[in-house]
């Protein structure tokens, strides 16, 4: 009997004990369930203040380059351990295509960045970050004429005539901050926002030709904003 009330006893004692640890133990925040690498999707636009090779397109009576395009981007995230600090390595992309009576002009471009951002506040559902980007666009514009005629039996005298292709490249720098919201949920965003300065002078070059009273794009300013998609 007296073993059967000792075994009660410690039973009771064990259960106890079980339920006070479960309530004593601190709960996970959201800072400690981040994980190291982040991989994410961004869309958005960029806004330029404007090529210099849009008014050789003007003369010619092509169409100008638009100033704000679409831009899609994929990323990741790397959290610097230990640090309100993180780092994004980032690529992506915008595309332009437009046609004007007998003309056609598109337009390519894509960027490769670095953005190392400091936390400046957060909760569980909010944040807010800021700090630079260090950048490579590379551009490219191709200028088609759509009334030109095309002899198959003699095509070293009609290549080219219809077709112009261009491509210029350039190094920026500049500020950049970020909002996050929804973070304590199954799907948290974050707006980037930055304004690129083109440093290198992106001059406009031909793989195809060589290209004479060419333009520098050094100086042109990018303003882009995304909202980034995380998954994991």
């Amino acid at each position: 009997m007296k073993k059967a009330l000792l075994f009660a006893a410690l039973c009771c004692f064990g259960v106890q004990s079980s339920i006070f640890a479960q309530e004593t133990q601190p709960e996970t925040t959201t800072t400690e369930k981040e994980k190291p690498v982040y991989l994410y999707f961004a869309l958005g636009a960029n806004i330029n203040s404007g090529f210099k090779l849009n008014d050789k397109l003007a003369n010619a009576g092509f169409r100008e380059i638009d100033e704000a395009t679409p831009e899609f981007a994929l990323g990741f995230r790397i959290n610097i351990p230990d640090s309100k600090m993180y780092t994004d390595v980032e690529i992506s992309g915008s595309f332009y295509d437009r046609n004007d009576g007998g003309f056609r002009t598109q337009s390519i471009s894509t960027s490769s960045r670095l953005r190392v951002h400091y936390t400046i506040w957060e909760n569980k559902d909010f944040m807010f970050a800021a700090g630079g980007d260090v950048s490579y666009t590379s551009y490219y514009v191709n200028l088609f004429s759509r009334n030109n005629y095309v002899d198959l039996d003699d095509l070293p005298n009609t290549m080219n005539n219809s077709h112009v292709s261009l491509r210029s490249g350039l190094l920026n720098v500049g500020p950049s901050v970020a909002f996050g919201f929804l973070r304590d949920t199954n799907f948290p965003l974050r707006i980037n926002a930055g304004y690129d300065i083109g440093l290198t002078n992106g001059k406009w070059k031909s793989d195809f030709a060589s290209v004479g009273n060419t333009v520098k794009e050094n100086g042109l300013g990018t303003f882009y904003v995304r909202l980034a998609l995380w998954a994991w």
